[in-house]
């Protein structure tokens, strides 16, 4: 029989059919990816701890953006600490961009927790955006490591975080408006609220 197996081994190697081949002998055909990988057991196993990732994610920015609201002052209910803000850097920036949609859906969850109405699904739209447009800077920041080794690592950091505070504390503004609430007293402070609460988050 071992000799029969050979036999048949030497034939199907002959026509090429290297897959046919291992399986006179018993063994598992193996599955090639795109790419030519072995696409057999890692790929279930992976894509579940990325949704397992992707749910926590969700999750802890929702906590984290309910948790901001206790920062929020009383004349223009602007958050001069923003954690979320953080939060949503750091997971796009270690993760990939392709997190995006659990950091909005968290962003939203927690955002619909604080304000009722139209208001959460724009304003968690200007949170994703803001941690993508941060995320795309430190990417593509010339060698930039997440755990700032580097004085230059930390230079891009706080460079992105002023641009990115900058463009969350626009756009909050204009989610303001066009939801209808009521705007704040004071335009300069609110903006100026927001920008710190994002910059403070976003670096602590």
């Amino acid at each position: 029989r071992a000799g029969e197996r050979r036999r048949a081994r030497q034939r199907q190697l002959e026509r090429g059919d290297a897959a046919g081949a291992g399986a006179a002998e018993g063994e598992a055909p193996t599955v090639r990816g795109r790419d030519g990988g072995d696409d057999r057991g890692p790929v279930p196993a992976a894509r579940a701890v990325y949704l397992l990732q992707q749910v926590l994610l969700a999750a802890l920015m929702a906590a984290v953006t309910w948790v901001g609201r206790f920062f929020m002052g009383s004349e223009t209910g602007v958050s001069w600490l923003w954690p979320a803000a953080g939060i949503g850097l750091s997971a796009l920036t270690i993760l990939g961009l392709r997190a995006w949609p659990a950091l909005f859906i968290g962003s939203l969850i927690g955002r619909a927790a604080i304000s009722p109405g139209d208001l959460p699904w724009l304003l968690a739209s200007v949170d994703t955006i803001e941690a993508v447009v941060g995320a795309l800077l430190l990417r593509s920041w010339p060698g930039f490591r997440p755990d700032l080794s580097r004085l230059g690592d930390a230079f891009g950091l706080l460079l992105a975080t002023i641009l990115t505070a900058s463009l969350g504390a626009l756009g909050g503004a204009l989610a303001v408006l066009a939801s209808g609430t009521p705007p704040w007293p004071s335009i300069g402070r609110g903006l100026a609220t927001w920008m710190v609460g994002d910059g403070m988050g976003a670096l602590l």
